[in-house]
């Protein structure tokens, strides 16, 4: 007897045993999609932390000096706010690094990118109560310079013989913090350590580190 043909070739393929990876013994484990959605997420807020760090602290610093340009005696900047917002800058610039690079390594499937992306959670919470309680102690300075830069900016207006309207007039004689900023300041304290406790309980489930040790560093 002659063996069956397929396109001229015996077709013996269903007598060969199979060379790739199957079953539950065979140690195959199918790519994870976790970590190109974790390392994705912390890449992109990694970059908005960096770029908003340095936004924030060149307009503490710039708002005065813009405002001199065009002629506007303005006046300077608080020194607690100058030094909550150096102090926070730093910290930014340092936890987005964490970020950036934790989540490029974990794109890569590096065990470092877990480790690192963790111990930025852990910081990051840690830090979370000195920072509602710097926001707190800034927020009367930070009122006030908010009004007296609009004084400055309406005397200025009066004496080009320019309009100046209410709600500008009334920018001016609000120095203490609303109510709207003080629960703004505790929501952003929260929100905050939304996407930290995430990955500190994510990135501690055991088939996750489990996963990981078999990455390499």
């Amino acid at each position: 007897a002659f063996p069956a043909m397929t396109n001229g070739a015996p077709n013996d393929w269903q007598n060969t045993p199979p060379t790739g990876p199957s079953g539950q013994d065979s140690g195959y484990v199918e790519d994870s999609a976790w970590p190109n959605w974790i390392g994705g997420i912390s890449i992109g807020f990694g970059a908005l932390m960096l770029l908003g760090s340095c936004l924030g602290v060149a307009g503490i610093f710039l708002t005065p000096w813009g405002l001199k340009m065009a002629g506007i005696e303005a006046p300077p900047t608080p020194g607690p706010l100058v030094i909550v917002t150096g102090v926070d800058g730093i910290l930014t610039l340092v936890l987005g690094a964490m970020l950036l690079t934790g989540g490029i390594a974990l794109l890569r499937r590096r065990e470092s990118g877990i480790r690192r992306l963790k111990t930025y959670a852990q910081v990051r919470v840690a830090l979370a109560l000195p920072l509602l309680l710097a926001g707190f102690w800034i927020m009367g300075p930070s009122a006030k310079w908010a009004a007296d830069l609009a004084a400055a900016s309406n005397d200025f207006k009066e004496s080009k013989k320019l309009p100046v309207t209410e709600a500008e007039r009334e920018a001016a004689k609000t120095t203490e913090p609303s109510t709207l900023q003080i629960g703004s300041t505790v929501a952003g304290s929260v929100i905050g350590l939304v996407y930290p406790v995430i990955l500190l309980v994510f990135l501690g489930k055991p088939r996750v580190r489990e996963e990981a040790a078999r990455w390499g560093n």
